[in-house]
């Protein structure tokens, strides 16, 4: 049996219109992302109607119905027996790929494509979790509540049952499917505007205006060029690759306004990845731990960074060992943040704010148990929808968006047949 991963997104091919775009794959695959993903479907938004997917999903349901049986089917996907004449009736009920069977494991995305197009709860929803009961900040179970995590844990863990439904088909008409297989994404938890933003733009807003008052005595824009220089230096030491090329106040906040809004780092996600471990060097050097407030910033990005750490290093389960040290840590980095949460609000400080992301992280390093997450974080999946990007902005002009799948779908099956008879051939990619 062959374990797959769906994954689903929207990308933008023109300025006035993106693609809704969802891909499957095998999950154990370590090649580049175009040889790793197969699209599915793919339709632009500008088009979409309440009919749209639901026809796309009936299909594609069938496929995987008949994937995971490993038989070709017998019966079209309005369970119709199939009739002669039919594509299908040659192969009805024999072997698919010599008995093999593939079945879904992995339904990857980002929050937003879980709401909009799974139908799982949204952030702001007043049941913001799907694997959990908990509330917004206002209600008996906050998210925000960062500790004791045992106020979470009360909820039924078994693959075969979800907490809540979804209407979703591949979710209700794929045998064995439920929300249990809909993972978190540490890309966009962890690394893209998520904790990693949080914490690391709260840090570096902290150090370039920790004067008391407006005014500082040294130029926020000179501290942070200062404190950038020092990591360029350890980028250098740790032969890092994928190193954030520029760091600027407007990154993280306003530099006009710099208590107006919640501090946020923005960068890509490989760069939030390898920016941390050198920041946290240059903090072990900078930061005088005699104050609390330091002592726990330090330990909350280094219980991050180790969090990461072990998830890169271990293969595609975590042993107990390694689940027992990432899980105890994930918790004391959250034990860190909600004490910094608190005194940035005590102080009038706009930094450590707390949001779902850091909730869904805790979900994110107690499920590691099942699976480890760098086996799908999202990093392939977006560098794959960005190709399908290219090549449908290469097909768009002059054309009607209700065209545009069609001529997709024809350059497509061109890049297949390139990819599968051109060894080595790629597309220009960058991955993480």
């Amino acid at each position: 049996t062959i374990p797959l991963f769906t994954h689903g997104d929207g990308v933008e091919y023109e300025s006035r219109d993106s693609l809704m775009v969802w891909s499957f794959g095998p999950l154990l695959s370590q090649e580049q992302s175009l040889d790793s993903h197969l699209l599915m479907a793919a339709w632009p938004k500008s088009c979409t109607c309440k009919d749209t997917w639901p026809q796309l999903w009936k299909e594609l349901a069938w496929s995987f119905k008949a994937l995971a049986k490993g038989q070709h089917p017998t019966h079209d996907a309005d369970g119709n027996p199939l009739k002669k004449g039919s594509p299908f009736w040659a192969k009805k009920g024999k072997p698919l790929a010599s008995g093999l069977k593939a079945i879904v494991w992995c339904i990857e995305g980002d929050h937003e494509f879980f709401s909009n197009s799974l139908g799982l709860p949204h952030w702001r929803n007043a049941s913001p979790c799907w694997n959990c009961d908990c509330t917004q900040a206002a209600g008996e179970k906050p998210y925000n509540k960062l500790h004791p995590w045992d106020q979470f844990t009360e909820v039924d863990h078994s693959w075969a049952q979800a907490f809540p439904s979804s209407e979703h088909p591949l979710l209700t008409e794929v045998p064995g499917n439920s929300s249990r297989l809909v993972r978190g994404d540490a890309l966009h938890i962890l690394f893209t505007k998520g904790l990693y933003g949080h914490l690391l733009g709260s840090i570096l807003h902290y150090l370039c205006w920790y004067d008391e008052g407006a005014h500082q005595a040294t130029k926020p824009a000179d501290r942070l060029g200062i404190i950038f220089k020092e990591v360029q230096a350890v980028y250098t030491d740790k032969e890092v690759t994928c190193r954030l090329t520029n760091l600027v106040l407007s990154m993280f906040t306003d530099p006009k306004k710099p208590w107006a809004n919640w501090a946020n780092l923005s960068c890509k996600g490989g760069e939030g990845k390898h920016l941390a471990p050198c920041l946290l060097e240059v903090l072990k050097n900078i930061l005088d731990f005699s104050k609390p407030e330091h002592s726990h910033m330090l330990k909350c990005l280094e219980h991050v960074c180790q969090v990461v750490a072990i998830w890169d290093s271990a293969g595609t389960f975590l042993t107990k060992a390694e689940f027992k040290k990432s899980w105890q840590l994930a918790q004391d980095a959250m034990k860190e943040y909600q004490w910094l949460n608190a005194w940035s609000e005590d102080c009038g400080r706009s930094s450590f704010h707390i949001v779902i992301k850091h909730h869904t992280f805790l979900h994110l390093a107690k499920d590691a148990w099942y699976l480890n997450p760098r086996v799908f974080w999202c990093f392939k999946a977006e560098d794959y929808v960005g190709h399908i990007s290219t090549v449908t902005h290469s097909v768009s002009m002059g054309v009607k968006a209700t065209k545009i799948s069609q001529k997709l779908a024809i350059k497509y099956r061109i890049l297949l047949h390139l990819l599968c008879t051109r060894p080595g051939f790629h597309l220009q990619t960058s991955v993480e």
